[in-house]
């Protein structure tokens, strides 16, 4: 009797444990689905973090040497491990160093392409004329051989999605890379399958903008029937934009947000007066003032933002959380752009017949490349160091700050104030407005 009994209790726990193990197997548990298990998803963050990690060197490997990848994750935007899916959002920075040549650079098409104009026109050109000409291309061939050798960073937000297995796995088919082209507030996402360009533009393509580039200019700056001899016997026209220096000033006065070591406080506050409700609202933006050894990174002390009290809060003006237009300006102004009566540092805080040409985007815009004409359409490839890329619905402007050509294609990365970017690599595919920025005067 108690051997049956025995026997019997054993085979009922062994029902229980059999129970058990199939609803292990079956049901992941609801912890898991939930991602509300901290120690499993850690570890799928941080797969997630090597994930992102490895993609990026892979990429980047290709064409740059001693590459080193830093992944970093965004906390303060969604990520999630439920339902057998991840979600994370990090910011990337990377530090290489280019493998292009000088003898790459020296056959750059688009050189090839300048030079050739100017060797087939120069019969027909003034002295002025090939003066214009030649220092455009000197202006080419420095930019483009400056990089070369020299270590660089790079700056980039993506986002990672996957599915993960009832153990805690990634599932490598699953995995989606995205790269963000919003520049700042609510990410915009795009696959970044295009966000390294893996094909050039043929050679013949390439030296055909580059002598469009000296055409266009020439028939710009001297139009038919005109002579710099009304100026004077010596006249040329000289770009007195140092493009060099705008580029050397917007990375000085600008940090990658969230990436920069050197911060710690990485939200700007505030007042923004609502004239629809008549009251004072809080805002924030990405980015910092001052690292955390107290050095100004904006140049306040030429560019200054008055503090705001309010209900005993104080905060910011408006226009340090709406600060993009104004750091262009700042950058092209010391890189030697012209002030005048409406664009100047003078009318930074004040409109000039409605308008803030300093400090708004579509009013620069319009004002730079319709009034002054010291703004003109541009492409990728054709753009340079200190000049500007515009979001298309005017929201946003940042200055190039890099420019690279190697391979047949070029690299480019900005800088820009909220949010917070530097040396922050964007795609060709990312579709914003580019343009060339130049102040083109008479030397005489």
């Amino acid at each position: 009797m108690r051997k049956t009994i025995f026997l019997t209790a054993v085979k009922f726990l062994l029902i229980i444990i059999l129970i058990s193990i199939m609803s292990i197997s079956i049901f992941p548990s609801k912890s898991f689905l939930r991602g509300k298990s901290v120690n499993d998803d850690t570890l799928i963050i941080n797969a997630l973090s090597e994930t992102v990690r490895d993609w990026y060197y892979q990429q980047r490997s290709k064409t740059f040497k001693n590459v080193v990848v830093n992944v970093s994750l965004m906390s303060e935007l969604p990520h999630s491990v439920e339902n057998g899916k991840a979600e994370a959002v990090f910011a990337v920075n990377a530090k290489m160093i280019p493998t292009v040549t000088i003898e790459e650079v020296e056959k750059s098409p688009f050189l090839g392409g300048m030079r050739r104009y100017l060797r087939e026109n120069k019969k027909n050109l003034s002295n002025a004329q090939i003066k214009t000409a030649e220092l455009k291309i000197k202006d080419w061939h420095n930019e483009l051989t400056e990089p070369i050798g020299k270590p660089t960073e790079e700056n980039v937000v993506l986002k990672i999605v996957c599915e993960v297995t009832s153990t805690g796995s990634i599932k490598n088919d699953t995995v989606k890379i995205f790269y963000d082209v919003s520049g700042q507030g609510t990410p915009i996402w795009k696959d970044a399958t295009n966000l390294f360009p893996s094909t050039a533009l043929s050679p013949k393509e390439e030296e055909g903008m580059g002598y469009e580039e000296v055409k266009n200019l020439l028939e710009k700056l001297y139009p038919a029937n005109s002579s710099s001899k009304e100026v004077s016997p010596t006249a040329y026209y000289e770009n007195w934009y140092v493009r060099n220096n705008a580029k050397i000033y917007a990375d000085g006065h600008t940090s990658e947000y969230p990436t920069d070591p050197n911060v710690t406080n990485w939200t700007i506050k505030c007042w923004r007066y609502d004239s629809q409700t008549g009251q004072w609202a809080r805002e924030v933006s990405n980015g910092a003032m001052k690292d955390r050894n107290g050095y100004n990174i904006w140049n306040m002390s030429q560019y200054s933002l008055s503090p705001v009290t309010i209900q005993g809060e104080t905060r910011y003006e408006t226009l340090a959380c709406n600060n993009c237009a104004d750091f262009v300006s700042q950058a092209m102004y010391h890189g030697g752009m012209l002030a005048d009566g409406k664009w100047s540092p003078l009318y930074r805080k004040t409109a000039v017949g409605g308008k803030w040409y300093w400090t708004y985007v579509p009013h620069l815009l319009d004002y730079m490349r319709n009034t002054r004409g010291d703004w003109v359409d541009s492409n990728y490839n054709s753009t340079q160091n200190g000049d500007v890329i515009v979001w298309t619905d005017q929201s946003h402007i940042a200055m190039i700050d890099y420019n690279l050509y190697q391979n047949g294609t070029y690299t480019k990365k900005y800088a820009a104030h909220t949010t917070d970017s530097k040396q922050h690599y964007y795609s060709p595919a990312a579709g914003y407005w580019h343009y060339k920025v130049s102040c083109w005067r008479w030397t005489p």
